[in-house]
């Protein structure tokens, strides 16, 4: 049989934000960051190609390291 709890707060939900899990808004010209391991390049958000920055990424062992070039 389940029992019916009543009265139990619902835990808060987790923070998105849209960096995500790489530090793209507070990386600054010249910054990188190794994304591994990976089996393909690292996709950079859509909102950040809008704002003007710009990433270049190339292979670093089984990932990839990902430069802020503007």
């Amino acid at each position: 049989m389940i029992t019916i709890d009543k009265g139990v707060a619902r835990p808060a939900k987790p923070s998105r934000t849209r960096e995500g899990k790489f530090p793209w808004d507070t990386m600054e010209v010249n910054d990188s960051f190794l994304a591994a391991p990976r089996k393909g390049k690292v996709l950079v958000p859509k909102h950040l190609k809008d704002t003007g920055k710009k990433f270049s990424q190339y292979p670093e062992g089984d990932g990839y390291r990902v430069f802020r070039d503007a």
